[in-house]
């Protein structure tokens, strides 16, 4: 069936964001592909090569340029790894390019924002559940085993649904909480909020239940997009919506869970490198945060050491800490830095440039929640995931977005403006003008002014000859 406004089928306009969402939320092992993401290649290049809405992206773009300087370099030049590796690697990092551009294309119009929304909100739901049955010991991990299955405290499984890392969940379903604050399917934001606090305290992850924190103070105190228009029942779901989330707030302030104290004393042992000052709540818990500080000083120093080229996809073989033990920087933009020298430094300015795109962009939903995975970036580390790139197909997507006035002048503007006279629209002066330089309604009724305008008052916006409006050329009988 073919969409009247596009010219494009229904069924892309649910593949495309079922392909974004798949590669962001399922990371588990498929057969001959191996993962996910080498499973959505040709896909993605098929529809990057013929859709039809085309936009500009700069910041996705640098990436796919960056990449493979970023993994061919170390290999050249420090004899770092090997061709194969290399290979799948550039071609797993193009792929995750080409799901952030198709995310900028859905983003940028109407109905396709809609769409994406919807899976975004289910995925995140489904993983959310998925979750809470893994830590409940419901059901076995189910994602790839990348880093040794994470567990609690206690030896509980942390739920991370079809991803590898219960870390990298907790940073997606934190990124949903925007998109569930401004869902069109109103009825449903209350539901699909508790179901995904429930996925987020399944994780255990101190970062995903601070940017969900975060988040939400972020979306109470923008302000509303000029134009928006607001009904009644849209506002009834949102105070809903507003409502739990200061219940959610009040339950982490009241340490329920005694997440409280974890995250705080987390903070607290990251930045004073020791854990005599915490509250002792999860000693492991903050044995981890003080060997995260260990991980990122001693990949900062690999960083340094090994410019221009970098250490390679191996760097996590050459970090040297007190403790003796290895692990990842956990910090996105140092890991970036030790991995590929020089390219990874310009990855990680050109994400730190979205992020600010997205910050001064934050009263679209779709901002926010990629801020939130930009800033999830400060505590864990990005490459080889989905969460590398999307935040940049976000921040390219909006970069070209601009409110437009409702009314009928084809001059796009947030607001009208005002007469300097009477103080008065720009539609309400044109229409108070003097005849000679007034448009009026032609004398044929049920015809418009000029070939293919949908209005009889207006010309095309875009032909030259027939925009009267702008040329203040009389065009009928006054």
């Amino acid at each position: 069936m073919i969409d009247a406004k596009g010219g494009e089928t229904t069924f892309r306009l649910k593949l495309v964001p079922l392909l974004i969402c798949a590669v962001l939320f399922v990371d588990v092992p498929v057969p001959l592909f191996g993962s996910v993401i080498r499973l959505a290649a040709i896909p993605t290049l098929l529809l990057i090569a013929f859709q039809r809405n085309r936009v500009s992206v700069p910041r996705c773009s640098s990436l796919a340029l960056l990449f493979p300087l970023y993994f061919a370099l170390p290999w050249l030049f420090n004899g770092r790894g090997d061709v194969t590796q290399v290979t799948f690697d550039v071609t797993a990092h193009l792929v995750v390019v080409g799901v952030a551009v198709l995310a900028a294309r859905e983003i940028t119009r109407s109905e396709s924002r809609q769409q994406l929304a919807d899976y975004y909100v289910a995925f995140a739901a489904v993983s959310a559940v998925l979750a809470w049955c893994q830590r409940q010991s419901l059901l076995g991990p189910l994602g790839r085993d990348l880093w040794g299955r994470a567990q609690t405290s206690t030896g509980d499984l942390r739920g991370a649904a079809m991803l590898s890392d219960p870390n990298f969940l907790a940073v997606l379903l934190a990124s949903s909480v925007p998109l569930i604050f401004q869902w069109h399917r109103s009825r449903l934001r209350l539901m699909a909020l508790g179901v995904v606090a429930i996925g987020l305290f399944s994780t255990d992850s101190r970062a995903g239940i601070l940017l969900a924190l975060i988040s939400v103070a972020v979306l109470l105190a923008r302000k509303a997009p000029e134009g928006q228009r607001r009904s009644s029942k849209r506002e009834g779901g949102r105070k809903l919506v507003v409502t739990a989330s200061l219940m959610l707030v009040i339950l982490f302030v009241m340490n329920v869970g005694g997440q409280r104290d974890r995250v705080f004393d987390g903070i607290q042992v990251a930045f004073s490198g020791s854990i005599a000052g915490s509250s002792q709540t999860d000693a492991a818990a903050d044995v981890s945060a003080s060997d995260r500080r260990e991980y990122a000083t001693a990949w900062f120093r690999l960083g340094i050491d090994s410019l221009p080229w970098g250490a390679g996809v191996n760097a996590e073989d050459f970090i040297v800490t007190e403790s003796g033990r290895r692990n990842a920087a956990h910090n996105n933009f140092i890991q970036l830095l030790g991995q590929g020298g020089i390219a990874g430094a310009l990855i990680a300015l050109v994400t730190a440039a979205a992020g600010v795109v997205l910050f001064r962009r934050r009263s679209d939903e779709f901002a926010v929640s990629g801020l939130m995975i930009v800033l999830g970036g400060l505590f864990l580390s990005f490459p080889g995931t989905a969460l590398v790139a999307f935040p940049l197909g976000v921040a390219d997507a909006l970069a070209r977005r601009r409110p437009k006035w409702s009314g009928h002048s084809p001059i796009r503007s947030s607001r009208p403006t005002t007469s300097s006279k009477r103080g008065l629209s720009t539609r309400t002066a044109h229409l108070r003008a003097e005849p000679e330089t007034r448009l009026v309604k032609p004398q044929a009724s049920g015809t418009a002014l000029f070939k293919g305008d949908r209005s009889p008052y207006l010309g095309s916006a875009t032909d030259n000859r027939t925009n009267t409006y702008l040329g203040r050329r009389n065009c009928g009988p006054a």
